[in-house]
Parts: structure tokens; sequence; C-alpha cells
């Protein structure tokens, strides 16, 4: 959407290595940084598994927290299941969390038998470091400096959710770790990175949990200051994230670096993921255009590095108004690269052509676009106004849109546009039988002409307009359907 709002149109959703033996070792069989192919690596991040029932060493929930606890569970892929070994020196390494950076830890670090290993802020301690021990059969002890005890599983117990703890060393089974090398290339594995992911047409958070956008946008560019009012009060309609229109300087003001910020920090705040755009190329066909909103992503990379598990990069909105899909290919496979190079990792979300409601676009260039990105993390969006009115054309674009084989997300709707009607109880309740993401246009601000779109008569939200009441509370609406992101929980 344009300010003075762009013509819109249709659909879619978005979006082991094993080492038995060759392991460098030193006379006390404690392995080093290893040099060949098939040992343990300092640096690299791998799955550790209990040998007595198979099941992997996890941070609970996923959380990212000090003191969450660890403990086993069966294999799902995530990063709550990856660990980073890292030589600290004197035959001693620490195992990071790749999902929270933080550190397997003995609680306290005490000396007895079953105190509890746990998760924590890397501090160098003696109850984060760890001897690896091989016991020369594929599988390894570790044991903790601070007491000279083993990781142990609770009882030998087998279930999913057993503790994790000390004990001393005993030599069985509950004691001994199988480490399985993590490929970020391995398509059946999330990428070594901390943010969401992409997966076929699913898209993960970091946890490994699908994540189905059920939001709203919010002008901020136009109504600086309106922020702190209206992000809580989307939170409070049950949205899981909020799309925020900023400036790159081309037409509206550039929203700065601390701005960009602050305006993460507070979806963060009020557990909603941020799906950051610049408005500026709205319906421009020029390459130059898209270009510069990859370069003001590149100067504002520092709010995005680091908050890739709460922040989805939806480079510009609408850019592309020709419903020309070789033009808008072009355009976004010179600044993917462009982006992915400079370091950003945030999982990266573009519009169709045609201000954002050409879905063929996707369906003929859509995986071109998509693999010009390294890390394989790049969904689609497409925005639903009066071309979607027409009977059948919300369920075939987002059918064909899926059928490229990546996530997609109707990243504005609304009730109605200038031209027609909007079949918006298809697109909410097709969406959520397909997972597929929705987001409305928008909280408020929309002025006379389109007051129609506004979700609110007020911008603390107190007062719901005929959109906000049919797409907060109808039967397929947000307060029904959406599912906060579980890096919140």
């Amino acid at each position: 959407m344009r300010r003075g709002l762009s013509l819109l149109m249709s659909a879619a959703m978005v979006v082991s290595l094993l080492f038995p033996g060759n392991v460098k070792a030193s006379t006390n069989n404690i392995f080093v940084g290893a040099s060949n192919d098939t040992g343990i690596v300092s640096n690299e991040v791998y799955k550790i598994s209990a040998k007595h029932s198979g099941k992997m060493l996890t941070v609970s929930g996923g959380s990212t927290s000090d003191r969450a606890n660890v403990e086993q569970n069966a294999d799902n892929g995530s990063s709550s299941q990856q660990w980073k070994v890292v030589d600290v020196g004197n035959g001693y390494y620490k195992l990071l969390s790749v999902n929270s950076g933080k550190a397997l830890d003995v609680e306290g670090g005490y000396t007895h038998d079953g105190a509890n290993i746990q998760q924590w802020s890397d501090n160098g301690s003696s109850h984060q470091r760890w001897r690896i021990v091989s016991t020369n059969d594929g599988y390894y002890k570790l044991i903790a400096e601070c007491s000279g005890k083993a990781l142990d599983v609770y009882g030998g117990f087998t279930h999913d959710g057993a503790n994790v703890q000390q004990w001393s060393d005993n030599g069985n089974s509950q004691q001994r770790w199988k480490f399985t090398k993590v490929s970020a290339t391995n398509p059946d594995q999330k990428p070594v990175s901390d943010g969401f992911y992409i997966k076929g047409t699913t898209l993960y958070d970091a946890n490994g949990n699908p994540f189905v956008m059920r939001g709203i946008n919010h002008a901020y560019a136009w109504y600086q200051g309106k922020e702190n009012i209206a992000i809580p009060a989307i939170a409070k309609t049950g949205a899981n994230c909020v799309r925020i229109v900023l400036g790159d300087g081309q037409q509206w003001d550039k929203t700065s670096l601390s701005q960009l910020q602050s305006l993460i920090q507070l979806c963060e705040q009020n557990k909603l993921v941020a799906i950051v755009e610049v408005h500026d190329a709205t319906g421009s066909d020029s390459i130059s255009d898209i270009e510069r909103a990859g370069q003001y992503w590149i100067e504002m990379k520092n709010a995005l590095i680091g908050h890739e598990k709460t922040v989805i990069l939806n480079i510009a909105n609408e850019w592309a108004g020709a419903w020309d899909g070789k033009n808008w290919c072009n355009g976004y496979t010179s600044v993917i690269p462009k982006l992915r190079n400079a370091g950003i990792k945030n999982t990266i979300m573009v519009d169709c052509a045609g201000w954002g409601q050409y879905p063929q676009s996707i369906f003929d260039y859509g995986k071109t676009v998509a693999q010009s990105d390294n890390l394989k993390n790049t969904m689609f969006s497409i925005h639903m106004y009066e071309y979607a009115g027409a009977p059948g054309v919300v369920k075939s674009n987002i059918d064909a849109a899926l059928n490229i084989g990546y996530p997609l997300c109707i990243g504005e709707f609304g009730i109605r546009h200038t031209n027609g009607d909007v079949d918006e109880a298809t697109i909410m309740s097709y969406c959520q039988e397909k997972g597929a993401g929705y987001m409305a246009w928008s909280w408020k601000g929309n002025g006379d002409d389109w007051a129609y779109l506004d979700m609110v008569n007020d911008w603390e939200g107190t007062s719901l307009t005929e959109q906000g009441r049919i797409i907060i509370n109808g039967q397929y609406g947000i307060k029904a359907t959406s599912k906060r992101c579980s890096v919140f929980n």
C-alpha cells in the first residue's frame, strides 16, 4: 500500500556426519580441535544424543533465558538441540546453544551428584568447561571441570523431557553421548543461523516451530509518535506480528538507525514479530529505486543483525508497479545477494509485482528470485485488494504461489478498495486452511477517502471499525487463529 493508496491484486500464502572413531585424541582420549573431515571440530555445530535413549541434549522449550533447563528430547531439528563446541584450552571446551548463545552450565558450580544442568550466559567459569572423553565406541563422556562429574540423564530414563544432571562417572549408557555434525546445507536441517528459516512452504521460527503470520500493518513513517500507543494496542488484538512502514529518504523522511532499533525493541517488548519495510519505492519500476532500498537496509544492518529471531525483512513495499515479472525478477536478484553479502541473515519477504497484486510474477519467476538467496531464506507476499474480489481468485492464486515451493503471506488486504469488493472471508479462511499468513492494512490513518481500511476508530484501539471487527473477531480472524511466536514463550 502507498500513502494515498495504490491499486492492488491477488493471492497466496507466504511462504550427518557421524564420527565413530577417527577423532584426533590426546593420550587421555580427549578429542582436540580436529583437522580431518570425520573428526569433531572446534567452532562447529553438533547435535548431541544420549546412547541409552537416542534423544537429543535440548534446552527446554527453546528458551533463550539464563537458568533455562537442559533435558533430553526426540530429535526435532530445532536450534535448541544444536550446540557449538568451542575449544577453550587446556583440554576443555564450552558448549554454546545455537538457539540462545548461552553455555551448558552446572547450576551454581555445585560439585554434588544430582546438580542440575542448565544454560547460562557464557562467563568462562569452570562450571561451563567440559572435557570430552572418548569411550572408544563412537560415544563420549562430558566431564565438568568444576566437579569432575559426568553429564548424565536422570535415572537413565528414556522419555522426552527426562532431566539432565551431573553424576559420578559410572560408565552407564546415560552418560555416553554421540556428536553428530549439523550441516548448514543439509535440507533436512535448520540452517546454522539464529532466526526464522524456511523449509518447503513453511516458515519456521528459531525454535523450529511453524510460524503463521496473523498481523496488522502500522504506518509509522506518516504517524511518528503514535507507535507507543498503536503497537501495544495491536498486540492486545492477539496479533502475532506487525508490518511497519518506514522511509528510506527517497519520498518519506528517512527512518534512522536509532528509530528502527527502538521500533524493534517495542515490538519485542510486546511479543510481536516485526516485519519491516521501506515504502519509498512503491509502484516504481526503476531498478535504481530497489537498489536504494537495499542500500538503506545495508546501512541499517546493525538493527537487524542479532534480531533474526524477531525481525523479518520485507525489503520494499510494492516495488515494481508494472505487471512485468521479468523486471521484478531482475531487481530482486540484484539486491538480495548484496544484502546477504553485507551479513544480513534475516528471513526476506518479497512483494510481488504490479503494486503487490500481480502474483503471476511469483509463479513465473519466484524460484529464480528465491534461488538468488544463498541462505535459501526468502518468502513471498501478495497484496489483495479489489482484484481479489472475483470468485475463485483468492484460492487459485494462493495455490499457484504455494506450488512453486516457498512460503507466502498475504501482506496487505482489506474488506474493500477503490474499485470494488474484496473477498476477505475467503482470504482468511483459505489462509487458515493452507497455513498461510495474513496481515491487514492498516491500524489507522487511511484518511477520509479510505477510512474503511482503518481497523480502529482511535489509536488506542478501544473502538473497532467494520473492518476491524471482521478481521480481528471473525471466525477465521486474528483472535481465533493467531498463535504467538514461540521465541516469546
